[in-house]
């Protein structure tokens, strides 16, 4: 009877013992674990100290070998399944990038902290419930969806160039760094991400976007979406915009103070006005913007946004944001393919710059009315009509040229005429039979001239030469 207790001892031993050992069928995967050493990177221990994880030189790796790693590195080893790390509890950080997983489940790795697991193949991850998760790089995968909602502690999330087309971050308060471009993602609610500084969505298939009041936003990029909304209001930290490619009808800057590179080429475009931004001098002094490819933009405003960008700036331009690079060496604004610009309104300092992209054959409508005044900005009820209001003639001229008006009535008919640098060279008013006797130009410089007409609320700005 004995001797049956005994063998039955022996057989509960190493039954136990074997218990310990970690099933890891990935040969690859198990030589990193069993080759770690204090010389190597791979396993550190909770003092950041590097050491040996098979300890007693078996060739397995146990348990109680597991728990004392913290910070696991098995990167570019050529791992299929890295079965067998859902032992590795104790782990706060692990870095997986550059293998072959298709799949990758670290529900039981509580006590996570950041997880670095890009380029590789993976379809589904699954991070369960993480409450101390901070970073998560998993970009160049082909993961469908991601929710991280059970991760409130999540600060930073690279997740771009995969194949999502659902991302959930719900209760991410404390979020400030979000990369998900290059997904088929078409709805996101950041709306509990408020502290956003860096936001990158680009090449999606989001058809709105609003950061209304995310104050901390510095960075947003989303061009090449199907954008046709995009709310900025409260934006008021942010720098770099990219909004290109999308079907923006309507976009408004007011109040965004520190906004200093605007691209929002290939939209649908027809107003562009940058002069409610409310620049101070403190704040960045250029704006550098292209609205190019607006097919019915009809207006652009500068005026007192910002000067013109100079080499100076360019060399001395990322002073506001080290983080973000300085503006490209261009010139400040492109307008290039607005076949339907009507008026463009600027400082008299920006003048001879605006107007010789107007003169370039093929940039925009040559015929696009320039001034460092901003009267024929004002719009009425019809505008078709105002267009049909009053012609100046002849046009180019000599000596004088008349007014022509086709009146809406009895009404007194108010004639400014300005220079290219805005100076009022003439001021006239009468009823419209007196206006129309009025000769003007005698006394001109040979150039170019604005002619405001007004009557009532109709306004129209003509432009004429004198030769």
């Amino acid at each position: 009877m004995k001797k049956h207790y005994v063998l039955l001892f022996f057989c509960f031993i190493i039954t136990a013992g074997k218990a310990q050992i970690i099933n890891i069928p990935d040969a690859n995967f198990k030589s990193q674990l069993l080759f770690a050493n204090t010389g190597s990177i791979t396993a550190s221990d909770a003092n950041g100290n590097h050491i040996r994880i098979d300890t007693n030189n078996d060739g397995q790796i146990e348990v109680s070998e597991a728990l004392t790693v913290y910070s696991l590195d098995v990167s570019s080893s050529n791992i299929a399944t890295l079965t067998g790390i859902e032992a590795f509890t104790n782990l706060t950080n692990l870095r997986c990038f550059s293998n072959s997983l298709t799949s990758l489940d670290v529900t039981n790795l509580v006590n996570l902290s950041t997880l670095w697991c890009e380029d590789n193949a993976i379809t589904a991850l699954n991070t369960g419930v993480l409450t101390q998760l901070t970073g998560l790089y998993c970009w160049d995968n082909a993961i469908g969806s991601l929710d991280l909602s059970n991760s409130p502690g999540l600060i930073q999330l690279d997740c771009y160039n995969n194949q999502l087309t659902n991302l959930n971050l719900t209760g991410l308060t404390g979020l400030t760094l979000l990369r998900c471009q290059g997904n088929m993602i078409p709805t996101l609610d950041i709306s509990g991400s408020t502290n956003l500084h860096t936001f990158y969505c680009n090449n999606n298939v989001l058809t709105n976007l609003d950061v209304t009041n995310f104050t901390n936003l510095q960075d947003l990029r989303c061009e090449n979406n199907a954008l046709t909304e995009l709310n900025l209001t409260g934006a008021n930290n942010l720098y770099y915009l990219t909004c290109h490619h999308n079907q923006l009808t309507s976009l408004s800057f007011t109040g965004l103070v520190n906004l200093g590179l605007i691209n929002c080429s290939y939209n649908n475009l027809t107003t562009v006005d940058i002069s409610d931004m409310g620049h101070e001098i403190s704040l960045p002094p250029w704006v550098v913007i292209n609205c190019s490819y607006n097919p019915n933009l009809a207006t652009i405003n500068t005026k007192d946004s910002c000067r013109m960008v100079t080499d100076y700036d360019f060399k001395h331009a990322n002073t506001h944001n080290p983080e973000i690079p300085p503006p490209p060496p261009t010139t400040s604004i492109n307008f290039m393919g607005t076949p339907n610009l009507q008026y463009f309104c600027a400082d008299a300092n920006e003048l001879t710059y605006v107007q010789n992209k107007i003169d370039t054959v093929g940039y925009t409508n040559p015929n696009c009315l320039l001034s460092s005044t901003c009267e024929f900005l004002l719009t009425t009820e019809n505008p078709a009509t105002v267009l049909d209001f009053a012609r100046v003639y002849p046009n180019p001229f000599s000596s004088a040229f008349s007014l022509d008006v086709n009146p809406f009535g009895n009404e007194v008919i108010r004639v400014s005429v300005y220079d290219m640098t805005g100076k009022l060279i003439e001021k006239t008013e009468g009823n419209p039979t007196e206006m129309q006797l009025v000769r003007f130009g005698q006394k001109y410089a040979s150039g170019l001239y604005n002619v405001v007409v007004s009557q009532g609320e109709a306004i129209h700005t003509l432009r004429i030469i004198k030769r």
